[in-house]
């Protein structure tokens, strides 16, 4: 991990905190969905970190998703510089795995709600300059997993020839799944682009063979099940310790994001390092 002194100047950090919460009598009409949108691209920090870049989100079967223009969401009054390409964004960002005071007592009030149920929280520490990566956030239900290794997987089980290969990680739909990225130019603003994915009942699905591109992900791939995908793709400015809330008819997301300086990401870095 990079040092923190050289990634963080003093008061120039953030720490973004995310609640998503479910509506419980929420309700949207949707027509079903048999392929859903992959956010691997986009830098996971519950998974071991690897070299990744982001990438616009595409679908199962490979076709690149309509509707969402991340460039479009930025204010021309407000342009922003373009990305070093030297960066490593993943070595900048730190994970945070303790709620602050105030969203631990928002996660405490919507557990006892009627109304309300907190879905994930996820939090993490940034620089407050470029570049502002995207980050995946999800749960842990995975609904697709498609891995065009798997045949090698089994086959490699005793094969010296193959002891030492390190297979990619295979590519998973989750239930709840989407991005965030906080970026500054000269206001701080907050991108979301999640998907709660309700599966339905296989007679649900459409009756058509894999798109050819997915052929490779074998019985993984395959068109057998439905889901109702409600998506909720925002962006607007937040403020510094200000509960920000990102409505949606399903489900929304609490957000919160503090400055920090370099001593308290450098202390946050240390407590993640490995025993």
């Amino acid at each position: 991990m990079l040092g923190c002194q050289s990634v963080y100047g003093a008061e120039s950090g953030y720490r973004v905190e995310l609640l998503v919460l479910r509506h419980l009598d929420g309700q949207a009409e949707l027509l079903p969905q048999t392929a859903l949108r992959d956010f691997s691209a986009a830098l996971d920090l519950l998974l071991p970190q690897v070299e990744s870049a982001a990438a616009e989100p595409v679908v199962a079967d490979g076709t690149p998703v309509q509707g969402f223009d991340e460039q479009a969401l930025a204010t021309a009054a407000e342009p922003e510089t373009a990305e070093p390409e030297s960066a490593d964004p993943a070595a900048q960002i730190v994970l945070v795995e303790t709620q602050s005071d105030t969203m631990q007592l928002a996660w405490q009030r919507l557990r006892g709600s009627s109304a309300y149920r907190p879905e994930l929280y996820l939090s993490w520490q940034q620089p407050g300059q470029q570049p502002f990566p995207l980050i995946r956030l999800h749960d842990q239900e995975v609904l697709i997993e498609d891995d065009p290794y798997a045949g090698l997987h089994m086959n490699a089980g005793g094969d010296a020839e193959f002891a030492d290969i390190a297979f990619p990680e295979p590519t998973r739909f989750y239930r709840l799944d989407g991005t965030a990225r906080l970026r500054q130019s000269r206001f701080l603003h907050l991108d979301l682009d999640i998907e709660y994915r309700e599966p339905l009942s296989a007679d649900v699905a459409q009756a058509e063979p894999p798109a050819a591109a997915n052929q490779a992900y074998g019985e993984t791939a395959r068109r057998s099940a439905a889901y109702r995908v409600h998506t909720l793709q925002q962006s607007r400015q937040v403020r510094i310790q200000h509960m920000e809330y990102f409505d949606g008819p399903v489900f929304g997301v609490l957000a919160l994001v503090s400055r920090i300086d370099a001593t308290t990401a450098q202390d946050t870095a240390a407590d993640n390092e490995p025993d």
